[in-house]
């Protein structure tokens, strides 16, 4: 690698008023390269972020089912079941499709697809007791809910 590559780990002179080239050398990247370790933090913390967001739910499921008109112990461990299952059933049909996109126009296009999609669908899933006035009575806030899970699972896939 050459010496100005942002990724070599040869020392870089760093050049100011102060010094000459000559003078000092250091192990700082040049101004404008990218800092790879930077990078990692904030994709660990991004993949952890979105992780916890899409397993957030999983305790208080059956609780925020009831609350949203399931009385019957069978109907609420039927619709919970369907609420874990729906994200990473639509998850495992999209990840191919989003490992596609992302060798074609890199990974930081779909981490902020990823962690925007997710900011959406996590907000509509807090406000769904509102879908029955927004889709006209064609949806209930149950139903809304699993609608909002697979369009989680869909939107949410992440680097891999």
């Amino acid at each position: 690698r050459k010496p100005g590559d942002p990724l070599s780990l040869t020392k870089v002179p760093i050049i100011s008023a102060a010094n000459t080239p000559s003078d000092d050398t250091s192990t700082e990247p040049p101004l404008g390269a990218i800092n790879w370790k930077h990078n990692l933090v904030f994709i660990w913390i991004s993949q952890f972020l979105s992780l916890a967001g899409f397993g957030f739910a999983m305790p208080f499921a059956q609780y925020y089912i009831q609350e949203l008109g399931v009385t019957e112990e069978a109907d609420v461990l039927r619709w919970t079941s369907y609420f874990i299952a729906s994200a990473p059933l639509s998850l495992a049909i999209m990840s191919p499709v989003w490992c596609m996109l992302g060798d074609r126009y890199g990974r930081r296009m779909m981490l902020l697809r990823a962690n925007i999609g997710s900011a959406i669908v996590l907000t509509m899933m807090g406000n769904v007791h509102l879908a029955p006035v927004l889709t006209g009575g064609m949806l209930t806030a149950l139903q809304a809910l699993i609608v909002l899970r697979l369009f989680q699972g869909f939107f949410t896939g992440t680097v891999k």
